[in-house]
């Protein structure tokens, strides 16, 4: 949440780190939509195979299905991770703080 008070020398914007690290994940987010998309389309088909394909086989592919369709999830979810990550340089942003006199 920011919070922002009037003063004398005008506007103060509180939680100033906050509102950074907001600005810079949507920043980071709309550019890695390849992960985003992949990774939700991965997993969400990794759940499909063990929800609805796998109860309709029997014996080894049904147990194959549902091996599969785990690891699926898994591997999308590690897909979503990484559309998640920041680059090094951006990893931690500096704010410097105004003197007051």
């Amino acid at each position: 949440m920011i919070v922002v008070q009037l003063e004398a020398g005008g506007l103060s914007i509180h939680n100033r780190r906050n509102l950074c690290d907001r600005v810079a994940s949507a920043h980071a987010m709309r550019g890695k939509k390849a992960y985003w998309i992949g990774g939700t389309l991965t997993a969400l088909l990794g759940i499909g195979l063990v929800r609805l394909l796998a109860p309709a086989l029997a014996g080894v592919a049904n147990s194959l299905a549902i091996i599969a369709g785990y690891l699926l999830v898994i591997v999308g979810i590690t897909i979503l991770t990484l559309a998640t990550r920041r680059k090094g340089s951006e990893a931690f942003l500096t704010i410097e703080k105004e003197e007051k006199d």
